[in-house]
């Protein structure tokens, strides 16, 4: 999934999901590749809990506009039909310049 608008984006039970987080720029606007990004799911019936082994750093592509890569693993405990919260957060140089949530819904893999 890339994640660069916060439209409902869709994950898939038992499946490594790969998840891009596109355009991180510092204040100034630019695009950046020393970026922390993170990235955690978090269940709607408790939204300030992670799911166990959702926590994610996301790493820089190299020669990109602030392009961040990251895998939710398969081992992630999700259950088909329900929408997770994704939380993206990116800092640079201690300071927070960017966190987005997006609606995940989980899917069971038909193919």
């Amino acid at each position: 999934m890339s994640v660069s608008q916060q439209k409902k984006q869709f994950i898939y039970v038992g499946n490594d999901n790969p998840v891009t987080f596109e355009g991180v720029q510092d204040a100034d606007g630019n695009f950046v590749s020393n970026a922390a990004v993170t990235m955690t799911l978090a269940h709607p019936d408790s939204p300030s809990v992670n799911l166990l082994g959702s926590a994610v750093t996301l790493s820089y592509v190299t020669g990109s506009n602030g392009r961040y890569r990251g895998v939710i693993q398969s081992t992630v405990l999700l259950t088909a039909g329900v929408t997770y919260e994704l939380i993206i957060s990116a800092t640079v140089n201690g300071d927070a310049q960017t966190s987005i949530k997006v609606a995940a819904e989980a899917l069971t893999r038909t193919t």
